[in-house]
Parts: structure tokens; sequence; C-alpha cells
């Protein structure tokens, strides 16, 4: 398990980044997916996200990142 990227689409606007997150089969729940979040493996277009941007609303053709293995987080 390392990495894994993708682009929201129509269906997925509106989403909130951790509900989306956890839709990806490695992550499987929404706290995993919050956990990811929050220890800073979740990148939204290139840029590293946190605890703040847990409720963000996805817009289409972000690109989402989660990099289990991304240096310096935890």
């Amino acid at each position: 398990m390392s990495e894994h990227v993708f682009t929201v689409t129509a269906d997925q606007e509106g989403l909130r980044l951790d509900k989306a997150v956890s839709e990806i089969s490695s992550v499987g729940s929404r706290s995993r997916a919050r956990k990811a979040i929050e220890s800073g493996k979740v990148t939204v277009n290139g840029t590293a996200v946190g605890a703040d941007a847990l409720g963000r609303k996805l817009a289409i053709g972000a690109v989402i990142e989660v990099n289990w293995n991304r240096p310096g987080t935890s």
C-alpha cells in the first residue's frame, strides 16, 4: 500500500474530502481517511492538506493523492 491518485469526477463533485478518501479500497473507512488527512498523507492538487480540510467540498477535476509512505508524516 503506497499511493493512490484520482481525479474528482462529476459524480463526486461536492463530496467532502474525508468521504471521497474513505471510498479508496486501501482506506476503507471515514475514520481512517481522517487519520490520513490529519497526518499529512493527502494532497489536493499537489498541496498537502490537514485537519482543516476534512470537510472541504471537492470540485470536478481536483486531483487527490493519498501517499501512505510520504516522508515526514506519521
